[in-house]
């Protein structure tokens, strides 16, 4: 991991003994401190450590003060810091099963160093337990996004706010295990729905096995990367289509100054692993009937898999693995129930591995069609974000050029309540055969039943756009 500690007068010996510790435990370190006995203000220390947090630069922080207590007030001004004064191992273990802390609040006074490497240690080592703890983490996170707004959180909202936990918590039986392909191309709601499954990710919702990109153009991946960067996911598996494949637009207002102004572990498309690959490597690896492989984009890196045949990762062919790993195929496209194929992009563009994986998927798939994502619209939200995000300055080039109004539609980030969550009190499903010709369009008969449902929108446009942007915005 990536800690950033700061210090005071008061904590310049206790630091350079944790710093010794993490950097022993293979942790980056940057010192964010005072180096000498020198009285200084702590809350510039303090503002160091926790805007490096609450900006994904760091992925924890220690802070330590004579008392520890005024290190611990500063840091919580900032959002999504969640600092934690600790005097012992105990609480130092309940503080991160039960609050997910990301912030360590120590005193330089009151400890000695044996103690405090103690609290270090089981401090770094414990992880988040979720469940339960994330309705009381939803609700802080609702009265950060309540007061960051220039209101003030009342307990009036108590019960609509732990009804929404709650339902988070219980949408579906066990976290999601997600292989997202997304064609991160021309449209900025990708990234939209990229930070959304990050965010829910660190809430315990779902684990994300990867990421592919059904895009050839070179800085789609980048792109990709400098998100999950940002989110604090530097290890994502990435892939990009290889060999020709992928489909190809160069037209994109974003992509290549995301790809020049963030940083990104993935250099581009030509330095990223294969997407067939990366999706085969997650599917061997996961138990069966597990995964939920979810395209927001072209279908080019799924029908590769499909045809794929048994390698050094695995003996099975990718219709064995898919048919084995797979529980269900989320696909965001289509126009229902009935489409004459004029403005679906992610079928007509891409024709040929639509109509193949349509066709011949060996499993359920569910259509997310453009019917609700293009009659909900968000993106003005994201104004409130730090300037670093690269999603805010995703829709900044995107949407600026037409003005002040960054709301676009939610194609992308409305399949990811799905993925996520399942229907729940968001969708409705409808089931039947669909008949789709060979240029993308496409008639839906309910009468009869197959392996293909299509979702009809059950909650109301503004309340999904709500929990849309909380998501977003603050994980839950």
């Amino acid at each position: 991991m990536r800690f950033f500690i700061g210090n005071d007068h008061g904590g310049y010996q206790l630091k350079k003994a944790i710093m010794l510790l993490l950097r022993e435990r293979g942790h980056k370190v940057i010192n964010a401190g005072s180096d000498s006995a020198d009285i200084v203000r702590y809350p510039y220390f303090a503002a160091q450590v926790a805007s490096a947090v609450s900006m994904g630069q760091a992925d924890r922080g220690i802070l330590i003060c004579n008392s520890g207590i005024g290190m611990s007030i500063a840091a919580n001004k900032y959002r999504g810091v969640r600092a934690a004064l600790v005097y012992d191992g105990e609480n130092a273990r309940m503080t991160r099963l039960h609050n997910d802390s990301n912030v360590l609040c120590l005193s330089g006074k009151s400890l000695n160093i044996e103690t405090a490497l103690e609290i270090v240690e089981i401090w770094t080592n414990t992880e988040f337990e979720g469940g339960r703890h994330c309705i009381s983490l939803g609700l802080i996170n609702e009265i950060e996004a309540v007061n960051f707004s220039g209101e003030c959180w009342e307990s009036a909202d108590r019960e609509k706010a732990e009804h929404r936990s709650e339902y988070y918590q219980a949408a579906r039986t066990a976290p999601a295990n997600i292989l997202l392909d997304t064609d991160m191309l021309t449209d900025c709601d990708d990234t939209a729905a990229l930070a959304m499954l990050l965010n829910l990710e660190k809430q315990g919702h779902a684990h994300v096995l990867g990421v592919t990109v059904s895009s050839r153009y070179d800085n789609s991946s980048a792109v990709v990367s400098a998100v999950c960067d940002y989110y604090n996911r530097s290890d994502m598996p990435i892939g990009a289509p290889k060999n020709g494949t992928g489909a190809y637009r160069d037209d994109s207002c974003f992509l290549d100054v995301i790809s020049a102004e963030f940083p990104h572990t993935i250099e581009n498309n030509a330095r990223a692993e294969d997407a067939v690959r990366v999706m085969r490597k997650a599917l061997a690896g996961a138990q069966d009937a597990s995964v939920i492989i979810a395209t927001i984009g072209y279908m080019s890196n799924l029908v590769a898999l499909l045809q794929s045949g048994e390698d050094d990762i695995s003996p099975l062919s990718g219709r064995e693995l898919v048919k084995q790993k797979v529980a269900e195929w989320a696909c965001m496209g289509g126009n229902f129930p009935d489409d004459p194929a004029k403005d679906n992009v992610n079928f007509t563009r891409d024709p040929e591995p639509a109509l193949y994986c349509i066709r011949n998927f060996p499993g359920q798939i569910t259509f997310v069609g453009r019917e609700i994502g293009h009659n909900i619209f968000l993106g003005n939200c994201l104004k409130s974000l730090p300037e670093e995000n690269p999603v805010r300055r995703s829709y900044e080039l995107h949407r600026g050029r037409y003005g002040d109004d960054w709301d676009h539609h939610t194609a992308d980030p409305s399949t990811i309540l799905y993925v996520v969550f399942g229907c729940g009190d968001f969708f409705d499903e409808q089931e039947g055969v669909m008949d789709i010709r060979d240029d993308c369009s496409f008639t839906w008969d309910p009468a009869e039943k197959s392996n293909k449902v299509y979702l009809l929108q059950r909650m109301d446009r503004k309340a999904m756009k709500e929990e849309m942007e909380r998501i977003l915005l603050f994980g839950m």
